[in-house]
């Protein structure tokens, strides 16, 4: 639903704008992202940076970059970042952990729930960052139908 459009030259990524073709931000990156919530991702100097609409870095922080992110989109204001080799977290739109990076899975469930995997097992946290199922299942699978 955002207006700018990822893109590449090939070489760098960049965006253009999906209704008038334009280029809106040089390509530039390595690696870039969809924008969500009306920032993106990018790859800038190694690390994954946050930019806006304009290009400039909205979160003043850099993160490693890891194949087993979810592709660094916020969802309800909150991105799952990979921390280290299999560690996963919540992240604001400040760049704040949210979330401690120590889960081993993390994944977005529906209706603001996100699915966590500790040592333990699987557990369920609600968008306040409230643990409402404890880490002990086996599995946890959300349907919409179900809530």
């Amino acid at each position: 639903g955002d207006r700018l459009i990822c893109y590449s030259d090939g070489k760098k990524r960049g965006y253009f704008n999906a209704f008038t073709g334009k280029i809106a931000i040089e390509p530039s990156f390595n690696r870039a992202w969809v924008f969500s919530d009306g920032i993106a991702a990018v790859e800038k100097d190694g690390g994954i940076i946050f930019i806006d609409h304009d290009g400039k870095q909205v979160i003043h922080k850099s993160f490693e970059f890891s194949y087993l992110s979810d592709g660094y989109c916020f969802h309800n204001g909150y991105s799952i970042i990979a921390w280290g080799n299999c560690h996963f977290g919540l992240i604001n739109k400040k760049g704040e952990w949210v979330l401690p990076p120590k889960y081993l899975d993390l994944r977005r469930g529906i209706n603001g729930y996100w699915i966590v995997k500790d040592k333990d097992g699987y557990g369920l946290v609600d968008d306040s960052m409230k643990m409402v199922l404890p880490c002990k299942y086996l599995y946890i699978e959300m349907d919409e139908k179900d809530l």
